[in-house]
């Protein structure tokens, strides 16, 4: 990317982690937008920069346009996952209602790790994203494969490597 453009001024900020230069690097892809409503690259690009601020429900709300656009964006589709799968669910309503939202954001989250993957066989963070469900939902075995498959992709990927080694440790406590 350029200097000076909002994807240069998103990776600089990404990098940093500093919540100014990445509210900057938010500021210039909502301008970019202003001029481009339809730019999805430019809205994705705005989706991570709201995560990484902790502004989760703008962050789905963008991949949501993404994904209305542009069905087939891998990206967005696990970074939406990536969303429902830690989103709390905390509020007004009775648990038993938070306990329906929570497995209604699971199963669209692996609906949406399962497109991501059928996009992108080969992206291991994808199969990580799919493990992480699949685990969070008590599927340990199903989760366990996606891991390994992920780690066979990626073998440095430190995500996959943890989400095995918590499998191993609680079965290890079941046992």
């Amino acid at each position: 990317a350029s200097p000076g453009t909002p994807a240069a001024l998103a990776a600089v900020a990404r990098e940093s982690g500093d919540p100014a230069r990445l509210a900057d690097a938010l500021a210039a892809t909502e301008l970019a937008l202003a001029e481009r409503p339809s730019d999805t690259d430019m809205r994705l690009l705005q989706a991570g920069l709201l995560a990484q601020l902790g502004r989760r429900s703008g962050a789905e709300a963008a991949l949501r346009v993404v994904l209305d656009a542009r069905p087939d964006s891998a990206p967005a589709a696990n970074d939406l996952a990536c969303i429902l799968l830690d989103r709390k669910n905390e509020g007004p309503e009775p648990e038993a209602i938070r306990a329906d939202l929570i497995r209604v954001d699971l199963a669209e989250a692996e609906q949406l790790s399962r497109r991501a993957i059928a996009i992108a066989p080969m992206a291991a963070a994808f199969h990580d994203t799919l493990a992480r469900i699949l685990a969070r939902t008590g599927r340990s075995d199903e989760a366990r494969r996606s891991f390994e498959t992920a780690i066979q992709l990626d073998p440095t990927l430190a995500a996959a490597r943890n989400g095995l080694s918590q499998l191993d440790s609680q079965r290890a406590m079941t046992e």
